[in-house]
């Protein structure tokens, strides 16, 4: 698959493929970065049906309702899938396998009326990759990032930029503080390499 590809997936390592079908729901992570160009729409005959936007949304409410139904179509199937991308097996073959069942089944229309979500242009590709990219870095060092556009930052006032640099600075500090302890940002001993 594409996605596989660009993340230089090794497909012999078990568990990097054990992560990447894991992954693949979460939305803050770059597999799971494909649920926010979904937008559920109301269809004619009272379904619901989902069109692949060209943009990232903002990720509200049917942006979670999306996750919830990957994370169930693809739970039972979760096992299937690592090994056919073990085999390094075709689109083709990933879809028929893995999309078969939950793709044919058809949902009798809501019987309640839904408020529509309006699709709302989020983040681009860019500052998604900054964010996920955060993201990993706060769970290896503890650091927290914020992440701003352009455009956000030439609006912040000097204030604003003073206290960001004196949190920066700050967290400088911890860091050295944490390096000198021996010790890691969870509290735990740093072993010598």
């Amino acid at each position: 698959s594409i996605l596989v590809e660009e993340l230089g997936l090794d497909v012999k390592v078990e568990d990097d493929v054990i992560d990447f079908a894991e992954s693949l729901c979460t939305i803050s992570k770059r597999e799971g970065r494909w649920l926010r160009r979904l937008d559920v729409q109301d269809a004619a005959d009272g379904s619901l049906r989902v069109e692949n936007m060209t943009d990232y949304g903002e990720c509200r409410t049917e942006c979670l309702m999306v996750r919830k139904a990957c994370q169930a179509a693809l739970g039972k199937k979760q096992e299937d899938l690592v090994e056919l991308l073990r085999t390094g097996a075709a689109e083709g073959t990933l879809r028929t396998k893995i999309c078969k069942a939950p793709c044919k089944k058809k949902f009798p229309a809501l019987a309640q009326p839904r408020e529509d979500e309006e699709f709302v242009k989020g983040p681009d590709a860019g500052i998604l990759q900054m964010m996920e990219n955060r993201d990993k870095l706060r769970q290896e060092t503890g650091q927290v990032i914020d992440i701003m556009s352009r455009a956000d930052m030439d609006t912040m006032s000097d204030g604003d930029k003073e206290a960001q640099a004196a949190q920066d600075a700050f967290a400088e500090q911890l860091r050295d503080a944490r390096a000198m302890s021996g010790r890691d940002w969870r509290g735990k001993e740093v072993d010598d390499l």
